[in-house]
């Protein structure tokens, strides 16, 4: 009954990416404490959004504060968490919206709608003539 116990420890304990070492106790010692140790982490790999529509929003104060109205969805029903990266260069604002996932995930084929409003970092002295959003393109009036 022991064997078969620590064949399924063992066998729970490598499904869920945990290693141990099992010391079957000798004689009269007590048993040793095992700690367990967990695996690498996963690798993960960029689900990006797919972009409907952005609306610019410029705050009126000085300098310009610009948040970004995005509508779109994530092609899968995997969650993650979302992150946002924005760079500008010249005159248009480029912001990248993805979510890590783990390589090789069985995700549910859902479209799961997103719609938040983003803030963009800095303040501008002038609106970028114009933002790509995971490469939809929209420029802004002044």
């Amino acid at each position: 009954m022991r064997e078969v116990f620590l064949f399924l420890l063992l066998l729970l304990s490598s499904c869920l990416g945990v290693s141990t070492a099992v010391v079957p106790p000798s004689g009269s010692e007590p048993p040793t404490p095992i700690t367990p140790t967990l695996g690498p982490p996963p690798m993960l790999t960029k689900e990006f959004l797919i972009v409907e529509d952005v609306d610019a929003l410029v705050l009126e104060s000085y300098p310009m504060q610009l948040r970004l109205a995005v509508r779109g969805y994530w092609p899968s029903g995997c969650s993650g968490d979302v992150r946002v990266e924005q760079a500008l260069e010249g005159d248009t604002l480029t912001v990248r919206i993805w979510r890590g996932m783990v390589v090789g995930a069985v995700c549910p084929a859902v479209i799961v709608p997103y719609y938040e409003t983003i803030a963009i970092e800095g303040g501008f002295t002038q609106l970028p003539a114009e933002i790509v959003v995971n490469g939809y393109t929209v420029r802004p009036n002044p």
